[in-house]
């Protein structure tokens, strides 16, 4: 008799032992794809930083997939003077259609889509301020996203920092199974 309750028990924590794994697993395959999702809305599988920025990209990346180009600047973004502002990542995306500020900056600054808001930012050693009007709030589910980063449609003053081409497949399996 005790034979048999030490061998129930020990199978019954065997499989406890198994549905766990299980769960934990399936969670854990969840929170991946998830966090995969929201970053490659952010940043796309590929980049590539051309030597020259007037260099086109390869016709072989154009008909295969989306590309855009993309800057990145240092900025400093304020509704008006004398008011605190916040240092964000300015990324200036090629035909964007409106300027769009993270959730959580729009909060820390207190605008909302149609608000005036006010850019500084620096390249080749000197300052451009730019007056913006806040198209959309986005949420990437990311925290430090949200808190610093405006996307802003690429202007000819938007000149330094760094310049790449975007590269999103057109269909999920064209460069590889990522998910």
């Amino acid at each position: 008799m005790k034979r048999r309750r030490r061998g129930a028990i020990a199978l019954t924590g065997i499989a406890l032992g198994i549905a766990v794994l299980v769960v934990v697993t399936a969670l854990m395959d969840g929170y991946r794809r998830g966090l995969y999702e929201r970053y490659t809305r952010l940043y796309p599988p590929l980049m590539l930083a051309p030597l020259d920025p007037t260099d086109p990209l390869p016709s072989e990346f154009a008909a295969r997939a989306t590309v855009t180009g993309v800057r990145f600047l240092p900025g400093f973004l304020f509704t008006r003077p004398g008011v605190p502002g916040e240092f964000v990542q300015v990324k200036a995306v090629e035909g964007l259609p409106a300027v769009e500020v993270g959730a959580e900056l729009a909060r820390q600054l207190d605008v909302k889509a149609g608000d005036s808001l006010q850019l500084m930012v620096t390249g080749e050693g000197r300052h451009r301020l730019m007056g913006l009007t806040v198209g959309t709030v986005f949420a990437s589910g990311l925290y430090e996203v949200d808190r610093r980063w405006v996307r802003v449609p690429a202007r000819p003053e938007l000149v330094g920092g760094a310049f790449f081409w975007e590269v999103t497949p057109r269909s999920r399996g064209e460069y590889g199974a990522h998910a």
